[in-house]
């Protein structure tokens, strides 16, 4: 089975059409000012870590701390539309989905397409910088 096959085959999976539904679904109605507020509990001493950094960059760029909420939350929205990001274009690149398709690929008999964990050479390497 070639690996277009095989992607195309994957694709179909009720896992991964529930995937596009919802990802694209999300994209479709993201809106930055709809919020929702969590609480989150973090130690002291990280709070305290970022406020010393915080003060040090404001006063760099001559402005006024932000609060650490507010940059936590920054941090947070940053992440996520990473996230969103790499689940819309290679969710492979989440280990919850490279698991899915190794999975898938053993299943359907083709070792061969599977994706390495991150660091892993794909296959022996020859050269001055591999043993």
């Amino acid at each position: 089975m070639t690996a277009e096959e095989l992607t195309a085959a994957f694709l179909k999976t009720p896992e991964m059409v529930e995937h596009v539904k919802t990802i694209d679904d999300i994209l479709d109605k993201l809106d930055e000012e709809d919020t929702e507020a969590v609480t989150i509990q973090i130690p002291k001493q990280f709070i305290r870590m970022l406020q010393f950094m915080e003060r040090k960059e404001a006063a760099d760029k001559g402005r006024d701390p932000k609060p650490v909420s507010k940059e936590l939350g920054e941090w947070a929205v940053n992440d996520l539309h990473d996230m969103l990001h790499w689940l819309k274009v290679a969710p492979a690149h989440l280990r919850y989905y490279r698991d899915l398709w190794n999975r898938f690929c053993d299943e359907r008999g083709a070792p061969e397409h599977k994706i390495p964990e991150p660091g892993e050479p794909e296959e022996p390497k020859e050269g001055p910088f591999w043993p």
